[in-house]
């Protein structure tokens, strides 16, 4: 299946909370950041593991991008980061990115 077409079993859309939309502090990558990361979030709506360069090819931006609206979301505190381990204890290139669940409450 390509990536242009929509998996039947998920809605064609992500919610963002409004207060992600209208934060002055964001710019609009980094929303669009969170609304892929939304998008790619498991079933809970709490989690999501993509790499960067699956996020830059998803948000269409380079991964440099990427990681910096990701510092402008966590500094808002519509995410934590999570260093994602290899079974021997290095740290993956991979980052587990967790939405705070008080904040998608919001």
């Amino acid at each position: 299946m390509s990536d242009s077409k929509l998996n039947s079993d998920l809605p064609p859309f992500a919610m963002v909370p409004r207060w992600v939309i209208q934060h002055t502090g964001l710019t609009s990558g980094a929303v669009r950041v969170f609304a892929c990361l939304a998008d790619m979030a498991n079933r809970d709506k709490q989690s999501a593991w993509p790499s960067h360069r699956t996020l830059a090819i998803k948000c269409n931006m380079s991964i440099s991008s990427v990681r910096r609206h990701l510092k402008e979301l966590v500094y808002a505190g519509a995410l934590t980061v999570e260093p994602r381990y290899k079974p021997n204890k290095e740290v993956d290139q991979k980052e587990q990115i967790k939405q705070a669940r008080k904040n998608l409450a919001k």
